[in-house]
């Protein structure tokens, strides 16, 4: 009896439940969408050279990191955690590159939620020259 009790609850004016149900779950997405928090950070940018070869064009002394995730773990991050570098180590031709740049997150981001970071830009386009031509 009370088994048919709760059949006859669930399925008595279903449509305004599922509505509900469907309400709730996107306004739980959109209040996750609008807490997102924002940050930026400029962080000096490493070069892990090559013997042979040095960049003979401007490069920018610091990159533009941006950072995005839950308020609580956005504000946990500073700039001393993230260390910003390009290789040109394994470059073995003189002439322009186009090199990525590479972001180590340290120890704090096994700590906290999900975050992304992304560097502005994200790679550099260089020149490179013989370094026994300097």
């Amino acid at each position: 009896m009370k088994q048919n009790r709760f059949i006859n609850w669930l399925v008595f004016d279903w449509p305004v439940k599922v509505i509900s149900l469907l309400t709730a779950v996107l306004l739980f997405f959109f209040v996750q969408l609008i807490t997102v928090e924002h940050r930026s950070f400029q962080i000096p940018l490493d070069i892990i050279e090559n013997s042979e070869y040095v960049i003979d064009s401007a490069y920018p002394l610091t990159i533009d990191v941006k950072i995005s995730g839950q308020q609580e773990d956005v504000f946990m991050i500073y700039p001393e955690d993230l260390k910003v570098s390009i290789d040109i180590s394994e470059i073995d031709v003189t002439g322009v590159a186009t090199i990525p740049i590479e972001i180590e997150k340290g120890e704090v981001f096994e700590t906290v939620g999900d975050i992304q970071v992304v560097p502005d830009p994200i790679d550099l386009r260089l020149h490179l020259g013989n370094r026994s031509s300097q």
